[in-house]
């Protein structure tokens, strides 16, 4: 997706050769972010994996996949408590599986999507604005970023906003 989004914009260049006709068209670009700017999924699903071998379970990739991806991680943790009959305080479950996916970033960092740094810097150097755009925490978004050692600075729209 984003390599079409980076062709396209350089399409226009080599179509208008004139940037100021070009940043005319492309006003603005919101990033959505696991899957546009890293791919952070995994780094949740081996988190998930890790908190719950306190109670044995194991998600397979395929169940994991149908139901739990893109959800957040309270919805994820009550589902697994009530379809397993646990009688713990989700809450405190969800925190240290926060805890499990922050010692995840610090192990093993986390991959940004190829070809992303490039349009970034395209769109900088234009002044075109730019802004994430996420379902996902506004404080993951950020440690995310920092474990993929991105130094971007735009506004980030979370689920928090």
């Amino acid at each position: 997706m984003l390599e079409v989004m980076y062709s396209t914009y350089i399409e226009y260049k080599r179509i208008y050769k004139n940037q100021f006709y070009c940043k005319l068209m492309l006003k603005a670009c919101i990033f959505d972010f696991d899957g546009v700017i890293v791919n952070s999924e995994p780094a949740h699903r081996l988190s998930f994996r890790h908190t719950l071998k306190n109670f044995n379970i194991k998600i397979p990739l395929k169940q994991w996949k149908k139901e739990f991806t893109g959800t957040g991680a309270r919805h994820i943790m009550h589902a697994i408590f009530q379809k397993y009959k646990i009688k713990e305080d989700i809450d405190e479950w969800v925190e240290k599986r926060s805890k499990d996916y922050e010692q995840h970033l610090i192990d093993h960092g986390l991959i940004i999507v190829p070809g992303f740094r490039r349009f970034y810097n395209e769109l900088k150097k234009h002044k075109i604005k730019k802004c994430i755009g996420s379902g996902g925490h506004r404080h993951n978004i950020i440690k995310s970023l920092k474990s993929a050692k991105l130094d971007i600075r735009m506004p980030i729209l979370s689920i928090e906003s």
